[in-house]
């Protein structure tokens, strides 16, 4: 019996008894050879995903380079110094302008070279901050005074020096620092009110302005090797310290 009469005998059976327990399925040659095609196409695709799965795998890095080394952050500096915010330069410096006379500031030459302005800015907004707890909006009158002293100033030192030129950062790190004594007499003015003390006010006012001259005059001698023109230095740093004194008592 030929494929085909067999098919038809299954079909007949089929419709007369309405079940198909007793027959055997049949499945034509071409369905078996497309199904075998499929699978091999199935298999060699699964085949192909598995190598290139293989393949990324032995190309990714092992998990042991990401893991933390303690060893790798131990030569980086500080994250204060990252930011150029040297505490230890800051501490030096402010021990110079409380002591100008001292050994400390006079056998630290290069104690102004790096030119911070961390110190500056703090001694400025503290300034500021303490004249406003006296009912003095003085930002203003701080920031303004503060720029065009450090330009005046930054002139008259280029034109003075004898060597090289002197950054305008410089000028502006000395003066900064340099009001420190400012800060000082602020915070007395909140407790005795030296706008009314007469002769005491006075007084206090003069010898905040020659310790802020004597600490700046010192430390641009000593920072620009001008030992010679340390007089006519003076006269105009005088001159910008009586400004802030003056809007710091009245």
């Amino acid at each position: 019996m030929n494929p085909n009469e067999r098919q038809t005998q299954q079909q007949q059976q089929y419709s007369t008894n309405g079940t198909a327990s007793n027959t055997e399925y049949y499945q034509p040659n071409n369905v078996s050879s497309n199904y075998d095609s499929f699978g091999n196409m199935f298999s060699g695709s699964m085949e192909k995903r598995s190598d290139s799965a293989s393949i990324s795998a032995s190309n990714a890095p092992s998990s042991g380079s990401y893991l933390y080394d303690p060893t790798e952050f131990e030569n980086e500096p500080p994250l204060m110094e990252e930011l150029g915010v040297n505490i230890s330069h800051i501490k030096d410096k402010t021990q110079a302008v409380l002591f100008p006379f001292s050994a400390h500031a006079k056998n630290n030459p290069t104690l102004m070279d790096d030119e911070d302005l961390a110190g500056p800015m703090t001694f400025a907004l503290l300034l500021g901050g303490t004249l406003l707890l006296n009912g003095k909006l003085h930002f203003g009158y701080i920031y303004g005074f503060g720029m065009f002293s450090c330009v005046g100033m930054s002139l008259i030192l280029n034109l003075m020096s004898p060597k090289d030129a002197i950054s305008i950062w410089r000028v502006v790190s000395v003066l900064g620092y340099g009001l420190l004594p400012v800060n000082v007499l602020a915070a007395l003015n909140l407790i005795l009110n030296m706008k009314n003390r007469g002769t005491l006010g006075m007084v206090l006012a003069g010898l905040t302005i020659f310790w802020c001259t004597s600490a700046s005059t010192r430390l641009f001698e000593r920072s620009c090797d001008m030992r010679d023109q340390r007089y006519l230095i003076a006269y105009p740093i005088v001159l910008v310290y009586c400004c802030f004194v003056i809007i710091t008592v009245f």
